[in-house]
């Protein structure tokens, strides 16, 4: 699943519109997330090339926060579950899956139709401890 972001300039020729409203995201992942669908993963694209690097990894590190803390739900209650059941501590989860296979999306980047040398070399350092994959 991808999610865009919203590029009108595109359509009326106006500026980058700037900062990325991630309201309606948060919203599909939240009814994703409540209605127990797996999703891959989420990924910030659709023509960003009038976004700098910097502004691009600040809308990913949005990205990622949110998922996150939508996915932390599941974990906090499992952890609140654990703690009544006596639940044997051995088990070694990784954070992003549980035993089911089941994991939280992960964070995909970007939606780049060209190669653009100068602007991967700025954002990938930008990203790196962020994004799970770069496309």
């Amino acid at each position: 699943l991808m999610y865009g972001r919203d590029r009108k300039e595109v359509f009326y020729n106006d500026s980058c519109p700037g900062s990325w409203d991630p309201s309606n995201a948060r919203s599909l992942m939240e009814f994703a997330f409540d209605n127990d669908i797996e999703i891959y993963g989420f990924e910030l694209g659709n023509e960003i090339e009038c976004l700098s690097p910097t502004q691009y990894a600040a809308d990913i590190q949005t990205l990622r926060m949110m998922i996150d803390h939508i996915w932390s739900k599941d974990d906090n209650d499992e952890e609140e579950e654990e703690d009544h059941d006596n639940v044997d501590d051995d088990d070694d989860d990784d954070d992003d899956e549980d035993d089911d296979g089941d994991s939280k999306p992960r964070v995909l980047a970007t939606d780049q139709l060209h190669w653009e040398p100068e602007f991967f070399n700025e954002l990938i350092p930008l990203v790196k401890n962020i994004v799970d994959v770069i496309t």
